[in-house]
């Protein structure tokens, strides 16, 4: 329930995220703001859950827009495979995970906000850097198995 009180200070005090001149600081919302959805959309569908995902329509959803909206950069960084380190905040990067584990948890954050209507044309370039680390990784991933079935024991 205290996340409901960060929600609402995110959105009282940062209330316009175009005038934020450090993508940096603003990097770092954002990604916590994406974590925090990707969070709320696994709860249960008890009270709780039901305010927090009003949480997110309310508010959060209305705050994302208006980052994609003014600074589109910044808000697909926190979404791509690869971001860069001042948005690996929350979630997996909290925690000493293996890359797969962050890949994961990143391409599953990405699928949480979609029904959300954050994704917009624009923001679809980032689709398309997954489907690339995707097939690159699956390209690794083949070799690996061929040589280990071709290679004599």
């Amino acid at each position: 329930m205290l996340s409901r009180f960060g929600v609402w200070l995110l959105v009282g005090v940062c209330n316009e995220p175009a005038r934020c001149e450090s993508a940096e600081r603003l990097g770092r919302l954002v990604s916590m703001v994406l974590s925090w959805i990707e969070t709320a959309s696994t709860l249960r569908r008890d009270y709780v859950g039901e305010l927090l995902k009003r949480l997110t329509s309310q508010y959060v959803c209305r705050w994302l827009t208006q980052v994609r909206d003014n600074k589109l950069d910044v808000l697909c960084a926190c979404l791509s495979p690869n971001p860069p380190n001042y948005v690996k905040v929350g979630g997996c990067w909290d925690a000493m995970s293996s890359i797969e584990r962050q890949h994961m948890e990143g391409l599953h954050r990405l699928c949480c906000v979609v029904p959300h209507g954050i994704i917009t044309s624009e923001v679809r370039t980032v689709f398309f850097l997954w489907c690339d680390f995707l097939e690159c990784t699956l390209i690794v991933f083949e070799q690996f198995i061929c040589n280990l079935f071709t290679e004599p024991f």
